[in-house]
This record gives C-alpha cells, sequence and structure tokens, in this order.
C-alpha cells in the first residue's frame, strides 16, 4: 500500500539478488556514445603507452596500424578524451567575424572584397566559409522580421526549448540563464509558458496549497487557451479532491494495475466471454504466482 506496486512486483524484488538488478541502460545514443568514446580512449591510452616507452611515431604506426597522422593526433590529446565536444557547437574561424561579413555584405561588397578586408584583421579562413555561412543566413532570414535582416543571431533549436520545461537550465544543452533571459525579453509569452510549467511542478513537488491556488489564479488571468482554461476550471470544482492528492501519498496504483491486469486477461478471452470463466482464469493467475 505504501509503495503502490503490485504484489507481484513486490514479490518479484524481494527474490532480486544484487547481481540481478538491471542495469540503468540510459538513452540509445548515449550508450553508443559512450561506447565509441570507451574505445577511442583504449587506442588513446595505447599510443601514449608506446610512446613513453621511447618508441618512434613511426614504430607506433607500424605495430598498431595507425597512421602516422592518427598516432600524431592521440599523442596531442588530453589524458581523458572523454571531455569531447558532444553537444557544443565548435566555434570557426568565422566566429569573430560574423556582423561584420553581414554589413559587408549588405553594401554590396563582393565575397572577395569581403574576404580580403576581414583577412587584414587577422582572419585565417577561406571565401567558401564566408560563401556557406551567407548561404546559411540567407535560408534563415527568409522568415525573420526586418529589424533582423542586419543583424547577427544565434538560433536557438526548439527541441532545447521543449526541455527547458522539465529540466533544469543547467541541464540543457545550448541555452544558458542569460540567453534564456535574452529569449524573454524578446517573446513575453515563452516566459508566461516556462512560469506556468515550472511553478505547477513547483506547486505539486512542494505540496503547497497556496502555490497551488496562486498557480490557478495566474493561468487564469494570464491565457486565453480554451483547452488550458478548461483544465483549470475543472481543477477549481474538484480542488479539494486535488489538494487531498497532493497532500497525501496514498495513491490507487495497486487496484490499476490489477484492473489493468484483468482488461488483458479479457482480451485474450475474446469472444469466450462469461463471468465465470473470466473469475477462473484471475484467480488461477493469482494461484499460480503467490500460492
Amino acid at each position: 500500500m505504501k509503495t503502490g506496486f503490485s504484489l507481484q512486483t513486490i514479490a518479484k524484488y524481494l527474490k532480486m539478488k544484487n547481481e540481478d538488478l538491471p542495469v540503468d541502460k540510459g538513452i540509445l545514443r548515449e550508450r553508443h556514445r559512450n561506447q565509441w568514446m570507451e574505445e577511442r580512449q583504449k587506442k588513446i591510452d595505447e599510443v601514449n603507452h608506446l610512446f613513453h616507452q621511447g618508441m618512434a611515431i613511426a614504430e607506433i604506426s607500424e605495430m598498431t596500424g595507425y597512421t602516422d597522422r592518427t598516432v600524431k593526433w592521440y599523442l596531442e590529446q588530453p589524458s581523458s578524451s572523454m571531455i569531447g565536444q558532444y553537444g557544443i557547437s565548435r566555434p570557426g574561424k568565422l566566429l569573430n567575424y560574423h556582423k561584420e561579413v553581414l554589413e559587408l555584405r549588405h553594401t554590396k561588397k563582393s565575397y572577395q572584397e569581403i574576404f580580403q578586408i576581414i583577412k587584414a584583421k587577422g582572419y585565417t579562413g577561406t571565401v567558401d566559409a564566408i560563401r556557406g555561412y551567407m548561404s546559411r543566413q540567407r535560408r534563415l532570414y527568409k522568415h525573420f522580421e526586418e529589424e533582423y535582416q542586419t543583424k547577427s543571431i544565434k538560433i536557438i533549436e526548439r527541441k532545447w526549448l521543449n526541455k527547458c520545461l522539465y529540466l533544469p537550465i543547467e541541464k540543457v544543452p545550448m541555452i544558458d540563464k542569460n540567453l534564456l533571459e535574452l529569449l524573454f525579453q524578446q517573446h513575453p509569452m515563452c516566459k508566461k509558458n516556462y512560469l506556468l510549467v515550472w511553478r505547477f511542478r513547483q506547486a505539486l513537488k512542494n505540496q503547497s496549497i497556496g502555490r497551488l491556488e496562486q498557480w490557478l489564479s495566474f493561468a487564469k488571468e494570464t491565457f486565453e487557451d480554451t483547452s488550458l482554461l478548461s483544465f483549470v476550471e475543472n481543477l477549481f470544482h474538484e480542488l479539494p479532491v486535488v489538494i487531498y492528492a497532493i497532500t497525501h501519498k496514498h495513491n490507487n496504483g495497486l487496484a490499476e494495475g490489477s484492473v489493468n491486469k484483468i482488461k488483458t486477461i479479457k482480451k485474450h478471452m475474446y469472444g469466450r466471454c462469461s463471468f465465470n470463466l473470466l473469475r477462473k482464469k484471475v484467480l488461477t493467475i493469482e494461484n499460480r504466482r503467490f500460492p
């Protein structure tokens, strides 16, 4: 009753040994990345070990089968390859000249002219990098308002904004607090949605009736979405039940699990339905699992 687990689950957990505990598999993409990083770390350690034994790069290359360039690259890596650049946008040589390139291009300068101007200021990249950057900007600016046409803009993908709704900002890649504040200044509705979700979560997590009532008032006064207002009205009508739900630890998980099990049995016996048969099947399964 305290855990909300079914009897079958509790019995399974009581019989389970430490070595049988399931390993947290994590996200498939993350597992593949970790496996690749571990394999690469082994190669880096192997190359560094051979190099510290006094072997030359050519000898290491012949022994391991890696090219000379790969061996040199492994020797230049830090002690741990797990740092990497996963989820981080790598800055290019053109990064510090984005704003100037946009301004020069706006004055009808050719790519060669822009290249010569910024090259004199220290740019070490190529003309093709400038063309590629402007091509991406043109694709993006098609849907931008006029006030953004001559500005260097940082694009935030929608998936990172969605993550802000269920993860702390410290755990969201590509976005920090300062960037989030700038976003809220440009798009006040995003801030309202952000506060709507997080205030509701805090009210439930802290089991605070006062915060829940404040959230209901905030949602009703701030938003005009019919679906949300319908949800708020239902909470108002069922407020005593909602308050009891967030202030007590009891739940109907055990009953819901039993209902789901009975429904599964009914689906299996489709076309052969009768209460007596259903009763026998349920009792037979219970007796077989818990003699």
